[in-house]
């Protein structure tokens, strides 16, 4: 049965549409570990620190901050500070005192959460880094409880804070052309819309209307799911994904030179679409379902000692 979905009002089969589902487990896993910063040899990603960890740092003082930007791990050298320092200052919560203080929030919430939909004899404990952990595996389960919406709102909120604490800037990401109609020249405005990836609205600067972010990532969604793709398409629409569901350019490129990621079509000169190749002009077409077929496998295992043994 098709119902509203309670965090973006789009169309949902569950409290949650597939979109916020993703959205919400995304945001899950970034509390755990943090945006791919690279690629092993095998091609699995290699992440920063997650958000929890980081949030860390900044309660207890293991990580410089600076009004500037400049920000980072301390190192080996730097100079320490004491660990701790005054939870207010001027009436007002510190940095580490806000820190601290929304780790405990993320401490409740994630308990809360859990609680509310484990139905297992033994409730999962531990860390907040292990109940987000356990609740990424989780997440069908928290979009078919009639809380779906509120829980969805409140770690988005608790992970932009997060962000702002940590000093973390938040990705830009394009959210597609601007889909608002005009009667006038029987189109779409179609102004490519950016926004940080954790914003709920954007705005467009040439037909000034207000759209919700998930709404948007929806209809990009679904539009990379329907139609064939260009190599430049399907670049950019892997650029947008959440990190836990993006691939590392260098693996693309690799699926298509080894022909994993195969052609599904053709696209013409004058703008056709055809089964064949018939000319060096034509363009490949892919599509975004093979990238997550190849995305879900799991990586060959190279076989070390035999291929030490032909050398």
């Amino acid at each position: 049965m098709t119902q509203q979905c309670q965090a973006c009002t789009g169309r949902a089969q569950l409290h949650l549409c597939p979109q916020c589902i993703n959205q919400l487990r995304s945001q899950l896993h970034a509390l755990v570990s943090g945006p791919i910063v690279g690629a092993r040899p095998d091609g699995q990603p290699i992440r920063s620190s997650g958000l929890l960890e980081d949030l860390a740092d900044v309660a207890l003082r293991r990580t410089k901050l600076g009004s500037t930007g400049d920000h980072s791990h301390r190192k080996r050298g730097d100079e320490q500070p004491a660990l701790y320092e005054p939870d207010t200052e001027n009436n007002r919560r510190t940095r580490q005192g806000d820190a601290a203080f929304v780790l405990g929030q993320i401490n409740t919430t994630l308990t809360a959460i859990i609680e509310a939909i484990h139905t297992g004899t033994i409730t999962p404990r531990g860390t907040s880094t292990d109940m987000a952990i356990w609740l990424t595996h989780h997440v069908p389960a928290i979009a078919q409880h009639e809380q779906a919406g509120h829980w969805h709102h409140t770690i988005a909120g608790l992970t932009k804070r997060i962000t702002h604490i940590t000093d973390r800037p938040a990705r830009r990401v394009w959210l597609g052309p601007c889909p608002t109609w005009d009667d006038t020249t029987r189109h779409a405005c179609g102004t490519d819309l950016y926004a940080p990836e954790d914003a709920i609205e954007t705005h467009c600067r040439t037909c000034h209307a207000t759209h919700n972010c998930n709404r948007l990532k929806l209809l990009q969604q679904n539009d990379i799911e329907r139609k064939l793709l260009t190599w430049e398409e399907l670049l950019n629409a892997n650029k947008w994904q959440p990190d836990d569901c993006r691939v590392p350019e260098r693996t693309l490129r690799n699926w298509r030179n080894t022909n994993r990621l195969k052609p599904r079509g053709w696209l013409r000169p004058n703008g056709r679409h055809g089964g064949t190749q018939h000319t060096t002009n034509d363009q490949p077409l892919y599509r975004w379902t093979d990238v997550r077929r190849l995305r879900a496998e799991k990586p060959q295992r190279t076989n070390t000692g035999a291929a030490a043994h032909k050398r």
